[in-house]
């Protein structure tokens, strides 16, 4: 299959992105949910996934009909949409993800911390982390948080600069106009790791850094 892709946002979730990768059908394996849902303590609970009322009860028969077709309709769309949105928490929390990528505006590192808060304990062992930002300083410091923490390996930290070039025969240089598609910026990506009793690696590695001192009472 083609797997999925959980698009976590907060507001608004714009398409333009999703458009410019020209996904095709694979757009579908694409499932959205926002970030406060997962921030909840229930998130089941949450009115996002909450089923619209469909006039059960004692006066459901009189509401029924009373209401309109057209009313009929609006509802059934809406319990639809509750059932679509339902089935997408449900396919997050049925396993844990493979990967968890982080794409950052310039004034939305609250919102990094949120996300990784949320969705990091979701990333499967031996499951990749991608961060991507704009400015060096709080993903090296968000580095040197992983790389002492123990719960990562392989962390690293890349500066990213691509520029469209214009391609001719004698004449391939960098587009030199003002609309030229420049992307510059910060990548910091790491692997997850957890011991043998499931727990994340810190203990293990607290485990590994005890182990030499041991020896050294064992010999002397």
């Amino acid at each position: 299959g083609l797997g999925q892709v959980f698009r976590i946002y907060r507001g608004g979730c714009p398409e333009k992105a999703l458009q410019e990768l020209d996904l095709g059908s694979r757009k579908a394996a694409v499932r959205q949910l926002p970030v406060e849902v997962l921030q909840s303590s229930d998130p089941w609970s949450h009115e996002w996934l909450r089923q619209p009322a469909d006039g059960a009860g004692a006066d459901g028969e009189a509401v029924a009909a009373a209401a309109t077709e057209e009313e009929r309709a609006r509802l059934a769309a809406r319990q639809d949409k509750a059932r679509a949105r339902r089935e997408v928490m449900a396919d997050l929390e049925a396993r844990p993800v493979d990967a968890l990528i982080i794409v950052a505006g310039d004034e939305e590192a609250d919102l990094v911390a949120e996300v990784l808060e949320v969705a990091l304990p979701r990333l499967t062992s031996g499951g990749r982390l991608v961060v991507y930002g704009q400015h060096l300083q709080p993903l090296a410091a968000r580095q040197g948080a992983m790389r002492a923490g123990g719960d990562f390996v392989d962390v690293r930290l890349h500066q990213l600069f691509t520029r469209e070039y214009q391609v001719l025969p004698q004449r391939t240089h960098p587009i030199m106009t003002a609309d030229a598609m420049l992307c510059e910026g910060f990548i910091l990506s790491a692997t997850k790791i957890i011991d043998e009793d499931g727990a994340n690696g810190t203990g293990q590695a607290e485990a590994d850094a005890a182990e030499p001192s041991k020896k050294r009472r064992r010999r002397g």
